[in-house]
């Protein structure tokens, strides 16, 4: 397959989330991929229906008639982006975050200055054409997802604690339950993306550090280059 690797050198935000690129940061990322690409393009919307490799691509001849066929070829570091965050798949690099109490568990985040964490991907499949936009806040963190992942949560703890189960147990589970009812306030002062809930007593081991695929670097191990991505987060989240 014809693919190629190659270095990319990008502008990121002031902060994660930011639009500001006062501080002139850079970072970089390693690409993996197609030197081109093909896209289809539906012709109404304008929008990217669908993307091959093109040593991949069906025959032109069963494209359906509401499509145009275009091939991306990049000639900047910013189209290469693009067609990564298209096309090429990979995970981040995540670090170990701490937030809340020291009792609550720390959480897990992919590393601030990855093209996945920095560029919104769903504005190049609105126009591919456009310049690379500034992603501007995490998908699944709002408000109303924040309190029906909770409202769940306590549901699950209605049906589980009975009078007669052994009263370590009961315990758990009450202790449980009280930390889901005072997570707003405790979590009042973090931006949703970083909001832990607490482990379920049912929870032998943390899987959010359990990837075997993807080490989480902790806290105690970061070093230099990890701590300059660090500062990308938000004040009172290290």
């Amino acid at each position: 397959m014809n693919n190629i690797t190659k270095t990319l050198t990008y502008l990121i935000p002031d902060t994660l989330f930011g639009t500001t690129t006062e501080l002139g940061k850079t970072s970089t990322h390693l690409y993996e991929g197609p030197e081109n690409l093909i896209l289809y393009i539906d012709k109404d919307s304008g929008r990217i229906a669908d993307t091959w490799h093109p040593e991949n691509e069906p025959p032109v001849e069963i494209l359906a008639l509401n499509l145009n066929r275009v091939e991306f070829i990049p000639s900047t570091d910013e189209d290469y982006i693009k067609i990564a965050l298209l096309y090429c798949r990979w995970t981040p690099k995540k670090y170990e975050i701490a937030i809340g109490p020291n009792d609550w568990p720390n959480t897990v985040i992919p590393d601030p200055t990855d093209i996945t964490m920095v560029f919104e991907e769903f504005k190049i499949v609105d126009d591919y054409t456009a310049p690379l936009a500034f992603k501007e806040y995490m998908r699944n963190a709002s408000d109303e997802a924040i309190r029906s992942r909770r409202n769940a949560a306590l549901g699950e703890c209605d049906g589980r604690v009975a009078e007669d189960m052994p009263t370590s147990v009961k315990q758990k589970w009450i202790d449980y339950r009280q930390k889901l009812r005072d997570l707003p306030e405790i979590m009042a002062s973090v931006p949703n993306m970083f909001i832990r809930f607490p482990l379920s007593p049912d929870q032998d081991k943390d899987m959010s550090f359990e990837d075997p695929d993807v080490p989480v670097i902790m806290i105690a191990n970061r070093t230099e280059a990890d701590a300059v991505a660090i500062s990308q987060l938000p004040d009172g989240i290290s």
